[in-house]
Formats: structure tokens, C-alpha cells, sequence
């Protein structure tokens, strides 16, 4: 005999707010508060407060509905088969189909919060439309343009240029993505990409925006230290923004969780770029793409392999497969080959690639630090997933780049404890603020966890 919803509430196991949705639920239906939809109805909750949009039963069939600790006195329920699982759920009238305004809404296989479900349906939609509808665009004028802006440079002159086929994209695409590590150049790239969009109209109106007032500072310092960088004429760099806005303060936020702009009140700008995409979750990014108008172009910037965002839904990671080998269309191989100068066959041609993957740009080359290096081989065996190499790599007493510092019993790190105090203390000493900030920028300390 299983436990019932409530027991595991009471035990820790199951989130106060999953619980009594799925009562709610099922005293909506007139069904059992224990049975087959008050619990889908709680996965499905507990699912989005983990992060996931909605639950997909092809994983869940058969097995029970909850996770439990390792030794706990709780059994948890278990799923039906698939096809008697999505057949009870139809069956009730608090589950709704695509389209439908319901509690839950079944798309398929995937069970989802209704609203989860009109979010998605709303980021699709948009970024679809933008990434195949076609722009006006000299063509000629874009490729002396990055002939320009993206000379070759180095020891070797025929090395791919991501950066160049970034800005090949995002200036012929309506929606485009910028994805790359650390020191890849996203925004160096971003503002070659805005000086080539303005060549192309000069009357175009930008905004640029990001999830938090400190990304929002960030990108405007490096814009503005971009702008110095990029060899077009003065009167171009000027329209080009000197201020970032966040998210919120972009649709102009009001009490009640309510924006000034939304979808009939779209805001007054031809493209919109944001940076830092992966932290946007998905509710955001549906709020800031209704209030777009409808020839708006997107340029999404972020490291499609850094953590997702807080909130349910990671836009940018199901954008770009999260992960997953980008492949192009052979029309737009040809399109980048043409434009970008870039060499026949270095780009993959796929039979049946990804619409969204057309707008899709990856930054490869990293200018902070080399790929051979100790941190470049760690970075990539996390991104690959691959634990073990990246635990060695770490604890390699022979690493020029990496020191691993054994915590004491009671868990804290005193020797980074240490390091932390030397390299910090210099800056907290400093009497002129522009000095101690710029030592400041000299040691970061990064952590994985949000809290302990």
C-alpha cells in the first residue's frame, strides 16, 4: 500500500505548493486526492520547481512517482503503463490538449502546467517566425563589411573565424544565437554585429538588455570598450546604446508583476539583443518576445553550457540542443561559405537539420586562455560530462593552472580561506575607488552552489 500525497508532504518529500495543487486538482475533478491525476498533477509541479517545463511519461511509465531518500519509511505510488496513463488523463476534464486553457495540458506524450505549455508555445512561435523569415540585406555590402571588420589575423590566415560566421548569421537571420565559453569574444562580436547592421540600416533601433543589474553593467562596459575597437564611422558608433537595461526594467515593470510592455503595447525598437541568455527562463523570455514587434530581430548572447536559469526553463539550452553538435541546412552552408570566406567543407551540411540551429552561432576559440592548457582541458571534459577526466585533471599535482585544496572535517576550506583574504585584502585597503576596482578585477572567486 503506497503512502498517501499528504504523508509525503508531511515528510519532507513532496513541496507544500506541489501538494496542494494536486488537491486542487483532483477536488476540481470530483477524482481521488491519491489517485492517477492528483498524482501526475504533483509530479508535474514538482517537476517545474526543479526546472523542467513538463514531464515527459515515456520516462515515468511504470515507475513510482516519487523519488525517496535511501532508507525512508515512504512508498511511493507508481505511474500506469503509457498508454493507460495518457488514456486516464484525457479522460479527465481538468486536462486540456494543445491550445486548450486547462490546469494541465497534454501535448503528445509530455504532460505540462498549462501556463508552462502557453509559455512554450508563445517562445516557439516567435523565435520560429524571425529565424525563417528572410531580411532585406545587401549582401554585397555585408561581406565587405566583414571582410573589414574580421581580418585575418594570426599564424594561420585560413583558420575558421567563428566570430565572422557569428556575424554572418546574426546580421542575415531576424532571430540568431552568439554561444560560446569564457574570453570567446561574444561581445566583441556583438558589437561588429550591430556596426554591420547599422551599415545596413542606418536608422535601426537597438536595445540592449540583460536578466540582472550586474550583467546589465557588464555588457554596457564592454560595449562601450568595444566601440573602440571596431573601424566604422563615428556617427554609426553612435547609435549604437551606451546603457543597458535589465529585463524588467526594459518592459517597464510595474507593482503587481504587471509590464507596461507587452503584446499590444510592443516596444519602440528594431532589434533587441540579450545577453547572459541562459539565466532568461522561460516565463521572461515569453514576456519580453510578446512585447517585441513583429519584424523585431533577437541576438541572444550566452554560454549555452553554463548553469540554466533559476526559474523554470532553459531557453537558451533547448535553443541550441543543449550541447549538441550545431548543423546547418545546405543553403545556408553555401550562404556562409559565400559570405564569411569560408572554406568548402568546413561546415557540415545535414540532410534534416534544426530550424532554430539556422540562427545558431558557436564561438570556439577561447583568447583567454589556450584549449591545451590545464583550465582549457578541464573546462572541456565538464562540458563533455565526463567526471572522472575532469577530477584527474584537477587533483593533477603537476597542473601549472590548477591547485586542488583538500577541505578539513568540519568542511571548510581554510587555504582558500587564505588565498581569498591575500588577494582581496589589497583592494579593501585602496583609498581611490577607480584603483581598487581595477585591482578588484584581479582574482574571482566562482562556485558551482547558490547557498553552503
Amino acid at each position: 500500500m503506497s503512502d498517501s500525497l499528504l504523508r509525503f508532504m508531511q515528510q519532507g518529500e513532496l513541496a507544500p505548493l506541489s501538494y496542494y495543487f494536486s488537491r486542487f486538482v483532483a477536488r476540481g475533478c470530483g477524482a481521488d486526492e491519491n489517485g492517477i491525476l492528483a498524482c501526475s498533477a504533483a509530479l508535474v509541479s514538482e517537476r517545474s520547481l526543479n526546472g523542467d517545463i513538463c514531464v515527459d511519461l515515456r520516462n515515468h511509465a511504470t515507475r513510482p512517482f516519487f523519488d525517496v531518500e535511501e532508507g525512508s519509511v515512504l512508498e511511493s505510488p507508481r505511474s500506469p503503463a503509457l498508454g493507460d496513463w495518457r488514456k486516464s488523463l484525457l479522460e479527465s476534464a481538468w486536462v486540456g490538449g494543445p491550445g486548450e486553457y486547462s490546469p494541465l495540458i497534454l501535448d503528445g506524450h509530455r504532460l505540462y502546467l498549462g501556463k508552462y505549455w502557453a509559455f512554450e508555445d508563445t517562445v516557439a512561435k516567435a523565435l520560429l517566425a524571425r529565424v525563417d523569415g528572410a531580411r532585406s540585406l545587401d549582401a554585397s555590402l555585408l561581406a565587405r563589411g566583414l571582410q573589414r571588420l574580421f581580418a585575418a589575423t594570426g599564424e594561420d590566415p585560413q583558420a575558421i573565424d567563428w566570430q565572422k560566421i557569428a556575424a554572418a548569421i546574426a546580421v542575415s537571420k531576424r532571430f540568431s544565437v552568439i554561444s560560446g565559453g569564457p574570453g570567446t569574444g561574444k561581445t566583441t562580436t556583438v558589437v561588429k554585429v550591430l556596426a554591420l547592421l547599422l551599415e545596413q540600416e542606418p536608422t535601426l533601433r537597438i536595445a540592449l538588455c540583460a536578466p540582472t543589474g550586474k550583467a546589465a553593467a557588464r555588457l554596457t562596459e564592454s560595449i562601450r570598450a568595444g566601440k573602440g575597437r571596431v573601424k566604422v564611422a563615428e556617427e554609426m558608433l553612435q547609435e549604437i546604446p551606451a546603457e543597458t537595461h535589465t529585463i524588467p526594467r526594459l518592459l517597464g515593470a510595474a507593482p503587481g508583476g504587471a509590464f507596461r510592455y507587452r503584446a499590444g503595447n510592443p516596444l519602440l525598437i528594431d532589434c533587441l539583443v540579450v545577453d547572459e541568455a541562459s539565466m532568461v527562463d522561460l516565463p521572461l523570455m515569453a514576456r519580453l518576445l510578446q512585447a517585441l514587434p513583429e519584424q523585431a530581430s533577437v541576438v541572444l548572447l550566452g554560454d549555452r553550457d553554463q548553469l540554466a536559469s533559476v526559474e523554470a526553463g532553459s531557453v537558451l539550452g533547448d535553443v541550441t540542443g543543449r550541447g549538441q553538435e550545431i548543423t546547418y541546412a545546405a543553403q545556408q552552408v553555401a550562404f556562409l561559405e559565400t559570405l564569411a570566406a569560408v572554406g568548402a567543407g568546413v561546415l557540415q551540411a545535414a540532410d534534416q537539420p534544426r530550424r532554430l540551429a539556422q540562427g545558431v552561432a558557436l564561438l570556439r576559440t577561447s583568447y583567454r586562455f589556450l584549449a591545451g592548457s590545464d583550465i582549457g582541458e578541464l573546462a572541456d571534459a565538464v562540458n563533455r560530462g565526463a567526471g572522472q577526466e575532469a577530477y584527474d585533471q584537477i587533483i593533477d599535482p603537476t597542473s601549472a593552472d590548477l591547485t586542488w585544496l583538500e577541505g578539513g572535517q568540519d568542511g571548510v576550506h581554510v587555504q582558500a580561506l587564505q588565498w581569498a583574504v591575500e588577494h582581496f585584502k589589497i583592494y579593501l585597503k585602496c583609498s581611490d575607488v577607480h584603483e581598487a576596482l581595477h585591482l578588484f578585477d584581479g582574482a574571482r572567486v566562482l562556485t558551482a552552489l547558490r547557498q553552503g
